[in-house]
């Protein structure tokens, strides 16, 4: 039978004007984690025609090739107006949520290590 991929966000979008109110969970992060390392994993995530391996995986690889696709396709599948302009956050949070902390990172460091900061610093 037909398998479908569960994916971490909602059909429909929410819109959360302040930026500053766009604050991603841990629990939002790791959901996206497990999407990535499934794409990885059935060798879905693609750059030149070659897999990406899931230790090599890093934010310009999300940005390119999930983050921007989702978010463009959602806008067109709802029909939104204007050019698809929307944070992450707007795409799996169901309305504003304040960050408690700032978490920076590199765009070219790996993912999997940015997350392993992010589950020591929960831990902690």
């Amino acid at each position: 039978g037909l398998h479908i991929m569960p994916v971490p966000w909602p059909e429909l979008p929410s819109t959360i004007p302040r930026p500053e109110e766009r604050g991603i969970t841990v629990q939002q992060l790791r959901e996206l984690r497990l999407f990535l390392q499934r794409l990885c994993k059935t060798g879905l995530l693609r750059k030149d025609d070659k897999a990406i391996n899931w230790h090599m995986l890093n934010q310009y690889h999300i940005s390119e090739l999930v983050l921007v696709p989702v978010i463009s396709h959602l806008h067109f599948k709802q029909q939104l107006e204007g050019p698809p302009r929307r944070s992450w956050v707007e795409m799996v949070a169901a309305g504003p949520q304040k960050p408690q902390i700032l978490m920076s990172h590199s765009w070219g460091g790996y993912f999997r290590d940015f997350m392993a900061v992010i589950d020591k610093v929960v831990a902690d």
